[in-house]
Protein backbone atom coordinates (compact mmCIF):
# COMPACT_ATOMS: atom_id res chain seq x y z
CA UNK A 1 0.00 0.00 0.00
CA UNK A 2 1.48 3.51 -0.94
CA UNK A 3 2.07 5.96 1.61
CA UNK A 4 -0.50 8.47 0.83
CA UNK A 5 -3.21 5.27 0.59
CA UNK A 6 -2.16 4.62 4.05
CA UNK A 7 -2.40 8.14 5.67
CA UNK A 8 -6.11 8.09 4.32
CA UNK A 9 -7.14 5.21 5.91
CA UNK A 10 -5.35 6.04 9.04
CA UNK A 11 -7.78 9.62 8.33
CA UNK A 12 -10.88 7.17 7.93
CA UNK A 13 -10.26 5.03 11.47
CA UNK A 14 -9.32 8.26 12.97
CA UNK A 15 -12.69 9.98 12.00
CA UNK A 16 -14.57 6.78 12.88
CA UNK A 17 -12.56 7.06 16.32
CA UNK A 18 -13.55 10.69 16.54
CA UNK A 19 -17.03 10.11 15.84
CA UNK A 20 -17.09 7.20 18.44
CA UNK A 21 -15.44 9.75 21.13
CA UNK A 22 -18.50 12.06 20.82
CA UNK A 23 -21.20 9.51 20.90
CA UNK A 24 -19.95 7.43 23.52
CA UNK A 25 -18.80 8.12 26.90
CA UNK A 26 -16.89 4.67 27.01
CA UNK A 27 -14.87 5.43 24.09
CA UNK A 28 -11.06 5.42 24.72
CA UNK A 29 -9.75 9.07 23.83
CA UNK A 30 -8.71 9.21 20.13
CA UNK A 31 -5.33 7.50 19.20
CA UNK A 32 -4.37 8.45 15.96
CA UNK A 33 -5.03 11.92 16.66
CA UNK A 34 -1.93 13.64 14.08
CA UNK A 35 -0.34 9.77 13.49
CA UNK A 36 0.79 10.12 9.48
CA UNK A 37 3.35 8.39 7.20
CA UNK A 38 6.05 10.11 6.68
CA UNK A 39 5.54 10.12 2.66
CA UNK A 40 8.95 9.36 1.20
CA UNK A 41 8.02 10.32 -2.53
CA UNK A 42 5.72 10.74 -4.87
CA UNK A 43 3.21 8.20 -5.10
CA UNK A 44 3.89 7.63 -9.15
CA UNK A 45 7.36 7.19 -7.79
CA UNK A 46 6.15 4.61 -5.42
CA UNK A 47 5.06 1.99 -7.47
CA UNK A 48 7.52 0.01 -9.09
CA UNK A 49 6.78 -0.84 -13.19
CA UNK A 50 7.20 -3.73 -14.17
CA UNK A 51 10.67 -5.06 -15.39
CA UNK A 52 11.76 -6.36 -19.18
CA UNK A 53 12.10 -9.83 -17.06
CA UNK A 54 8.39 -9.65 -16.32
CA UNK A 55 6.91 -8.57 -19.01
CA UNK A 56 8.42 -11.18 -20.93
CA UNK A 57 6.77 -13.60 -18.58
CA UNK A 58 3.32 -12.19 -19.28
CA UNK A 59 3.37 -11.80 -22.54
CA UNK A 60 5.10 -15.02 -23.32
CA UNK A 61 2.70 -16.89 -21.38
CA UNK A 62 0.41 -19.84 -23.36
CA UNK A 63 -2.25 -17.52 -24.03
CA UNK A 64 -0.79 -14.94 -26.04
CA UNK A 65 1.66 -18.37 -27.56
CA UNK A 66 -1.10 -20.41 -28.14
CA UNK A 67 -3.04 -22.19 -25.19
CA UNK A 68 -5.55 -25.11 -25.31
CA UNK A 69 -8.62 -23.57 -24.01
CA UNK A 70 -9.92 -20.40 -23.03
CA UNK A 71 -10.39 -21.88 -19.68
CA UNK A 72 -6.67 -23.79 -20.12
CA UNK A 73 -5.46 -20.60 -20.87
CA UNK A 74 -2.02 -21.46 -18.83
CA UNK A 75 -1.28 -24.49 -20.79
CA UNK A 76 -0.17 -24.51 -24.10
CA UNK A 77 -2.14 -25.08 -26.93
CA UNK A 78 -2.96 -24.01 -30.47
CA UNK A 79 -5.89 -21.25 -29.72
CA UNK A 80 -4.71 -17.48 -29.55
CA UNK A 81 -7.65 -16.27 -28.01
CA UNK A 82 -8.03 -13.06 -29.82
CA UNK A 83 -11.90 -12.60 -29.51
CA UNK A 84 -11.63 -12.48 -25.67
CA UNK A 85 -10.72 -9.71 -23.50
CA UNK A 86 -8.09 -11.66 -21.33
CA UNK A 87 -6.21 -11.59 -24.27
CA UNK A 88 -7.02 -7.72 -25.53
CA UNK A 89 -7.10 -5.87 -21.57
CA UNK A 90 -3.36 -6.53 -20.46
CA UNK A 91 -2.09 -5.51 -24.47
CA UNK A 92 -4.52 -2.15 -24.25
CA UNK A 93 -2.99 -1.37 -20.98
CA UNK A 94 0.64 -1.87 -21.96
CA UNK A 95 0.59 0.17 -25.58
CA UNK A 96 -1.42 2.66 -24.01
CA UNK A 97 -0.84 2.82 -20.01
CA UNK A 98 -4.68 2.95 -19.43
CA UNK A 99 -5.80 1.01 -16.30
CA UNK A 100 -7.20 -2.15 -16.60
CA UNK A 101 -10.04 -0.85 -15.31
CA UNK A 102 -10.55 2.25 -17.78
CA UNK A 103 -9.66 -0.60 -20.93
CA UNK A 104 -12.23 -3.24 -19.28
CA UNK A 105 -15.14 -0.85 -19.61
CA UNK A 106 -14.72 0.32 -22.77
CA UNK A 107 -17.68 0.07 -25.16
CA UNK A 108 -17.18 -0.25 -28.95
CA UNK A 109 -18.02 3.04 -29.93
CA UNK A 110 -14.84 4.18 -27.93
CA UNK A 111 -12.45 3.23 -30.36
CA UNK A 112 -12.85 5.75 -32.98
CA UNK A 113 -11.35 7.27 -36.00
CA UNK A 114 -10.55 11.18 -36.26
CA UNK A 115 -8.57 12.72 -38.78
CA UNK A 116 -7.19 9.23 -40.08
CA UNK A 117 -6.08 8.58 -36.12
CA UNK A 118 -7.46 5.86 -34.74
CA UNK A 119 -7.71 6.28 -30.94
CA UNK A 120 -9.35 4.83 -27.48
CA UNK A 121 -11.76 7.44 -25.97
CA UNK A 122 -11.39 6.67 -22.49
CA UNK A 123 -14.78 8.49 -20.81
CA UNK A 124 -17.43 7.82 -17.84
CA UNK A 125 -20.11 7.97 -20.50
CA UNK A 126 -22.16 5.62 -19.69
CA UNK A 127 -24.16 4.24 -16.72
CA UNK A 128 -21.82 1.96 -14.79
CA UNK A 129 -18.70 3.73 -16.46
CA UNK A 130 -16.65 4.89 -13.88
CA UNK A 131 -13.17 7.00 -13.87
CA UNK A 132 -10.53 7.91 -11.36
CA UNK A 133 -10.64 11.30 -11.60
CA UNK A 134 -11.89 13.84 -14.32
CA UNK A 135 -8.34 13.83 -15.39
CA UNK A 136 -8.46 10.69 -16.64
CA UNK A 137 -11.05 11.50 -19.33
CA UNK A 138 -8.59 10.88 -22.76
CA UNK A 139 -8.26 10.27 -25.89
CA UNK A 140 -5.52 7.75 -26.32
CA UNK A 141 -3.84 6.61 -30.23
CA UNK A 142 -4.10 2.65 -31.00
CA UNK A 143 -0.60 1.65 -31.29
CA UNK A 144 -0.19 -0.13 -34.48
CA UNK A 145 1.06 -2.93 -32.88
CA UNK A 146 -2.08 -3.60 -31.87
CA UNK A 147 -3.31 -3.04 -34.90
CA UNK A 148 -1.41 -5.35 -36.45
CA UNK A 149 -2.31 -8.41 -33.62
CA UNK A 150 -5.86 -7.85 -35.03
CA UNK A 151 -7.26 -5.55 -32.44
CA UNK A 152 -9.70 -3.47 -35.14
CA UNK A 153 -10.63 -6.81 -36.25
CA UNK A 154 -12.14 -7.75 -32.92
CA UNK A 155 -13.53 -4.21 -32.45
CA UNK A 156 -15.49 -4.88 -35.51
CA UNK A 157 -16.69 -8.56 -34.99
CA UNK A 158 -17.92 -6.95 -31.34
CA UNK A 159 -19.77 -3.92 -33.13
CA UNK A 160 -21.82 -6.86 -35.57
CA UNK A 161 -22.74 -8.88 -32.45
CA UNK A 162 -25.44 -7.85 -30.27
CA UNK A 163 -24.22 -5.36 -26.99
CA UNK A 164 -21.93 -2.48 -26.99
CA UNK A 165 -19.37 -3.59 -24.96
CA UNK A 166 -15.74 -4.38 -26.08
CA UNK A 167 -15.03 -7.29 -23.32
CA UNK A 168 -18.50 -8.37 -22.53
CA UNK A 169 -17.07 -11.06 -20.58
CA UNK A 170 -15.27 -8.86 -18.09
CA UNK A 171 -18.71 -7.50 -16.66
Amino acid sequence: MSDSNLNKLLGFVGSFWTWAENHYDDAPPQPFRGLKVKTRKKVREERDPFTLEELHAIFKAPLYTGCRSLSHWKYPGSLVPRDAGIFWVPLISLYTGARLGEVIQLFTGDVREEDGITFFDINNDGEDKRLKNSNSKRAIPVHPALIAMGLMEHVERRRRQAGNRLFPETH
